[in-house]
């Protein structure tokens, strides 16, 4: 017969380990598919069908109904924004 090992409460581990980082590319895609002029904003669709708010401030280059883009979200006060946007 084997000897008990005494076990210490510190050594036992409780709870779900950590996970590692995944890394997500910040950097989506998408195609103008609204801009007015006028007003300085449009919308940017992604090939997800999902669309973001862009203001002409946030745009590197002249923008134009489709004219595919690279940019980033951001949370905004009405929902989700393109920011840092550059004209492909």
């Amino acid at each position: 017969m084997k000897a008990r090992e005494d076990i210490k409460a510190k050594h036992i581990e409780i709870g779900i380990p950590k996970r590692e980082k995944e890394e997500i590319d910040p950097i989506l895609r998408g195609v103008i598919n609204y801009f007015d002029d006028t007003k300085g904003y449009g919308f940017i669709k992604t090939a997800d069908d999902e669309n973001f708010f862009v203001h002409q401030n946030n745009i590197s280059g002249e923008p134009a109904k489709g004219k595919k883009v690279q940019f980033e979200k951001e949370k905004g006060a009405k929902g989700w924004a393109a920011v840092r946007v550059v004209i492909e």
